[in-house]
Protein backbone atom coordinates (compact mmCIF):
# COMPACT_ATOMS: atom_id res chain seq x y z
CA UNK A 1 0.00 0.00 0.00
CA UNK A 2 1.11 3.30 -0.74
CA UNK A 3 2.50 5.52 1.83
CA UNK A 4 1.95 9.47 0.46
CA UNK A 5 3.99 10.69 3.22
CA UNK A 6 7.20 9.10 2.61
CA UNK A 7 9.72 10.12 0.12
CA UNK A 8 12.37 8.45 -1.08
CA UNK A 9 15.69 9.73 -2.15
CA UNK A 10 18.16 8.53 -4.47
CA UNK A 11 20.83 10.63 -5.37
CA UNK A 12 24.64 10.36 -5.97
CA UNK A 13 25.91 14.10 -4.73
CA UNK A 14 25.60 14.17 -0.81
CA UNK A 15 25.17 17.80 -0.93
CA UNK A 16 21.87 18.02 -2.52
CA UNK A 17 21.03 14.68 -1.08
CA UNK A 18 21.18 16.09 1.95
CA UNK A 19 19.38 19.71 0.90
CA UNK A 20 16.56 17.73 -0.58
CA UNK A 21 15.87 15.25 2.90
CA UNK A 22 16.25 18.48 5.30
CA UNK A 23 14.26 20.24 3.14
CA UNK A 24 11.14 17.50 3.10
CA UNK A 25 11.82 16.68 6.80
CA UNK A 26 11.09 19.96 7.68
CA UNK A 27 8.23 19.58 5.21
CA UNK A 28 6.91 17.20 7.80
CA UNK A 29 7.62 14.13 5.30
CA UNK A 30 9.13 11.06 5.93
CA UNK A 31 12.46 10.67 4.29
CA UNK A 32 14.52 7.73 3.27
CA UNK A 33 17.73 8.30 1.40
CA UNK A 34 20.27 6.61 -0.52
CA UNK A 35 23.53 6.98 -2.37
CA UNK A 36 23.62 3.76 -5.05
CA UNK A 37 22.33 0.75 -3.49
CA UNK A 38 20.53 -2.50 -4.45
CA UNK A 39 18.82 -2.45 -1.60
CA UNK A 40 17.14 0.86 -2.35
CA UNK A 41 15.58 -1.06 -5.18
CA UNK A 42 14.19 -3.75 -2.99
CA UNK A 43 12.89 -1.52 -0.12
CA UNK A 44 11.21 0.69 -2.94
CA UNK A 45 9.21 -2.08 -4.08
CA UNK A 46 8.53 -3.24 -0.57
CA UNK A 47 7.55 -0.25 1.59
CA UNK A 48 6.00 1.48 -1.67
CA UNK A 49 6.89 5.54 -0.59
CA UNK A 50 4.45 8.03 -2.70
CA UNK A 51 7.50 9.24 -4.30
CA UNK A 52 10.60 8.58 -5.31
CA UNK A 53 12.98 10.91 -6.88
CA UNK A 54 15.88 9.44 -8.27
CA UNK A 55 18.70 10.73 -9.42
CA UNK A 56 19.51 10.35 -13.31
CA UNK A 57 23.51 10.04 -13.10
CA UNK A 58 24.99 10.03 -16.71
CA UNK A 59 26.98 8.64 -17.87
CA UNK A 60 25.87 5.71 -16.39
CA UNK A 61 22.02 6.35 -16.35
CA UNK A 62 21.60 4.70 -13.47
CA UNK A 63 18.46 6.64 -12.86
CA UNK A 64 17.09 5.54 -15.90
CA UNK A 65 18.07 1.95 -15.30
CA UNK A 66 16.31 1.79 -11.61
CA UNK A 67 12.67 3.17 -13.09
CA UNK A 68 12.85 0.57 -15.96
CA UNK A 69 13.43 -2.20 -13.36
CA UNK A 70 10.95 -1.27 -10.78
CA UNK A 71 8.24 0.40 -12.67
CA UNK A 72 5.97 -2.48 -13.21
CA UNK A 73 5.87 -3.21 -9.15
CA UNK A 74 5.98 0.12 -7.77
CA UNK A 75 2.73 2.42 -7.76
CA UNK A 76 3.94 5.61 -6.65
CA UNK A 77 5.01 8.61 -8.65
CA UNK A 78 8.72 8.86 -9.80
CA UNK A 79 10.63 12.16 -10.52
CA UNK A 80 14.45 11.69 -12.32
CA UNK A 81 16.71 14.36 -11.30
CA UNK A 82 19.22 15.96 -13.71
CA UNK A 83 22.02 18.24 -13.79
CA UNK A 84 20.62 19.50 -17.11
CA UNK A 85 17.97 20.17 -19.51
CA UNK A 86 18.49 17.15 -22.21
CA UNK A 87 15.34 16.79 -24.83
CA UNK A 88 16.79 13.09 -24.93
CA UNK A 89 16.95 12.18 -21.58
CA UNK A 90 13.23 14.14 -21.03
CA UNK A 91 11.93 11.59 -23.43
CA UNK A 92 13.37 8.33 -22.47
CA UNK A 93 12.43 8.63 -18.65
CA UNK A 94 9.09 9.61 -19.56
CA UNK A 95 9.01 6.74 -22.06
CA UNK A 96 10.51 4.33 -19.56
CA UNK A 97 7.64 5.20 -17.04
CA UNK A 98 8.90 8.44 -15.11
CA UNK A 99 6.18 11.13 -13.90
CA UNK A 100 8.09 13.92 -14.13
CA UNK A 101 11.74 14.88 -15.44
CA UNK A 102 13.35 18.01 -12.66
CA UNK A 103 16.46 19.74 -13.63
CA UNK A 104 18.39 20.27 -10.46
CA UNK A 105 18.49 23.60 -10.47
CA UNK A 106 14.39 24.29 -10.07
CA UNK A 107 13.81 25.96 -6.37
CA UNK A 108 12.77 23.76 -3.59
CA UNK A 109 9.23 25.54 -3.28
CA UNK A 110 8.59 24.54 -6.85
CA UNK A 111 9.53 20.94 -6.82
CA UNK A 112 7.31 20.35 -3.63
CA UNK A 113 4.25 21.77 -5.33
CA UNK A 114 4.84 19.48 -8.32
CA UNK A 115 5.33 16.52 -5.54
CA UNK A 116 1.61 17.61 -3.99
CA UNK A 117 0.59 17.78 -7.03
CA UNK A 118 1.07 14.61 -8.66
CA UNK A 119 0.36 12.93 -4.83
CA UNK A 120 -3.19 14.73 -5.37
CA UNK A 121 -3.90 12.46 -9.00
CA UNK A 122 -3.19 10.09 -6.72
CA UNK A 123 -5.89 10.22 -4.45
CA UNK A 124 -8.56 11.27 -6.94
CA UNK A 125 -11.03 8.89 -8.43
CA UNK A 126 -12.05 9.75 -12.10
CA UNK A 127 -15.44 10.04 -12.47
CA UNK A 128 -17.61 9.97 -15.35
CA UNK A 129 -21.17 10.65 -14.78
CA UNK A 130 -22.12 8.06 -12.76
CA UNK A 131 -19.22 5.19 -13.26
CA UNK A 132 -15.95 4.47 -12.82
CA UNK A 133 -15.82 2.17 -15.76
CA UNK A 134 -15.04 2.60 -19.10
CA UNK A 135 -15.21 -0.30 -21.88
CA UNK A 136 -14.66 0.35 -25.39
CA UNK A 137 -14.59 -2.46 -27.54
CA UNK A 138 -11.63 -4.94 -26.16
CA UNK A 139 -10.74 -1.75 -23.69
CA UNK A 140 -11.72 -1.70 -20.55
CA UNK A 141 -10.73 0.92 -18.14
CA UNK A 142 -11.43 1.02 -14.64
CA UNK A 143 -11.16 4.34 -12.64
CA UNK A 144 -11.28 3.38 -9.25
CA UNK A 145 -8.03 1.25 -9.33
CA UNK A 146 -6.53 2.18 -12.42
CA UNK A 147 -6.73 -0.50 -14.03
CA UNK A 148 -6.35 -1.28 -17.96
CA UNK A 149 -7.23 -3.82 -19.89
CA UNK A 150 -6.83 -4.84 -23.33
CA UNK A 151 -7.86 -7.92 -25.03
CA UNK A 152 -8.85 -9.15 -21.50
CA UNK A 153 -4.94 -8.83 -20.69
CA UNK A 154 -3.46 -6.72 -18.09
CA UNK A 155 -1.80 -3.28 -19.85
CA UNK A 156 1.00 -1.98 -17.02
CA UNK A 157 0.36 1.99 -17.26
CA UNK A 158 1.71 4.09 -14.79
CA UNK A 159 -0.92 6.85 -12.62
CA UNK A 160 -0.20 9.69 -14.84
CA UNK A 161 -0.43 7.53 -18.59
CA UNK A 162 -3.81 6.22 -16.88
CA UNK A 163 -4.89 9.92 -16.40
CA UNK A 164 -4.19 10.77 -19.64
CA UNK A 165 -5.89 7.70 -21.34
CA UNK A 166 -8.59 7.79 -18.97
CA UNK A 167 -9.23 11.51 -19.98
CA UNK A 168 -9.00 11.07 -23.44
CA UNK A 169 -11.21 8.05 -23.60
CA UNK A 170 -13.78 10.19 -21.05
CA UNK A 171 -14.21 12.31 -24.12
CA UNK A 172 -14.39 10.19 -27.10
CA UNK A 173 -14.01 11.80 -30.70
CA UNK A 174 -13.73 15.23 -28.99
CA UNK A 175 -10.29 17.08 -29.69
CA UNK A 176 -8.60 17.90 -26.28
CA UNK A 177 -5.68 20.19 -26.34
CA UNK A 178 -2.30 19.93 -25.02
CA UNK A 179 -2.86 22.46 -22.18
CA UNK A 180 -6.17 20.71 -21.37
CA UNK A 181 -3.68 17.06 -21.10
CA UNK A 182 -1.29 18.46 -19.21
CA UNK A 183 -3.11 20.23 -16.90
CA UNK A 184 -4.76 17.03 -16.33
CA UNK A 185 -1.25 15.63 -15.45
CA UNK A 186 0.60 18.27 -13.79
CA UNK A 187 -2.21 21.14 -12.82
CA UNK A 188 -0.13 23.65 -14.96
CA UNK A 189 -0.64 25.20 -18.61
CA UNK A 190 1.39 23.76 -21.81
CA UNK A 191 3.96 26.83 -22.58
CA UNK A 192 4.36 25.71 -25.82
CA UNK A 193 7.70 23.82 -25.24
CA UNK A 194 6.63 21.02 -22.73
CA UNK A 195 7.05 17.24 -24.52
CA UNK A 196 5.32 15.43 -21.57
CA UNK A 197 2.04 14.45 -23.21
CA UNK A 198 3.54 13.67 -26.14
CA UNK A 199 5.81 11.57 -24.87
CA UNK A 200 3.48 9.57 -23.02
CA UNK A 201 0.63 9.50 -25.93
CA UNK A 202 3.97 7.69 -27.78
CA UNK A 203 4.11 5.46 -25.17
CA UNK A 204 0.42 4.92 -24.84
CA UNK A 205 0.66 4.10 -28.42
CA UNK A 206 2.73 1.57 -27.73
CA UNK A 207 0.78 -0.27 -24.96
CA UNK A 208 -2.28 -0.38 -27.38
CA UNK A 209 -0.55 -1.53 -30.00
CA UNK A 210 -1.09 1.52 -32.08
CA UNK A 211 1.90 2.24 -33.77
CA UNK A 212 1.13 2.46 -36.89
CA UNK A 213 2.26 5.68 -39.92
CA UNK A 214 -1.70 6.74 -39.06
CA UNK A 215 -2.87 5.89 -35.36
CA UNK A 216 -6.06 4.92 -35.29
CA UNK A 217 -7.37 4.79 -32.10
CA UNK A 218 -5.10 8.01 -30.40
CA UNK A 219 -5.27 10.24 -32.91
CA UNK A 220 -3.01 13.65 -33.62
CA UNK A 221 -4.86 17.01 -34.79
CA UNK A 222 -2.41 18.92 -36.56
CA UNK A 223 -2.15 22.23 -34.09
CA UNK A 224 -4.75 21.27 -31.73
CA UNK A 225 -3.98 18.40 -29.73
CA UNK A 226 -5.14 14.47 -29.63
CA UNK A 227 -8.73 12.92 -29.75
CA UNK A 228 -9.64 9.49 -28.80
CA UNK A 229 -11.43 7.08 -31.32
CA UNK A 230 -13.07 3.88 -29.91
CA UNK A 231 -14.22 2.91 -33.12
CA UNK A 232 -12.55 -0.93 -33.63
CA UNK A 233 -10.94 -0.90 -30.42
Amino acid sequence: MLDNNSIFIIEGDPKFRQLLSDYFTFQKFDVTSYQISEIAIEDIIEKQPGTLLLDLMPPRYYGLAVCRQIRCNYLGNILILSAKNDDYDHVVALELGADDFIVKSIQPRVLLARIRTLLRRLKQVPQLGHSNILNYGQLHLNGTRKVCQFHKQPIPLTISEFELLWKLASNPYEVLSRSQLLSCLRGREYDGLDRSVDCKIMVLRKKLGDLSATPKHIVTVRNKGYKFIPDLL
